[in-house]
């Protein structure tokens, strides 16, 4: 087997000195845990801001839908 040269010998300290670092900083992941929500925690009735804009929006985007799509049925017809 040959020898190693001065440079291979540097090149070689310089990766077990860089695995040696990563090998420390990378932090081991931690399981995660799923906790669920105590049933008074949940209130189904009362809609909160956010289902509001989403359903105002769904709302938005149908009736814009609809215009379009009833333009088109009338244009063919026309045409």
């Amino acid at each position: 087997m040959p020898k190693k040269t001065k440079r291979e010998k540097i090149i070689a300290e310089y990766r077990r000195k860089r695995d040696e670092l990563t090998r420390e900083t990378v932090p081991t992941p931690t399981p995660y845990v799923y906790q669920t929500k105590s049933s008074a925690s949940f209130n189904t009735t009362a809609f909160q801001p956010i289902d509001r804009a989403i359903r105002r929006d769904l709302v938005k985007t149908l009736i814009l839908a609809s215009i379009a799509i009833g333009g088109e049925v009338a244009l063919s017809y026309i045409m």
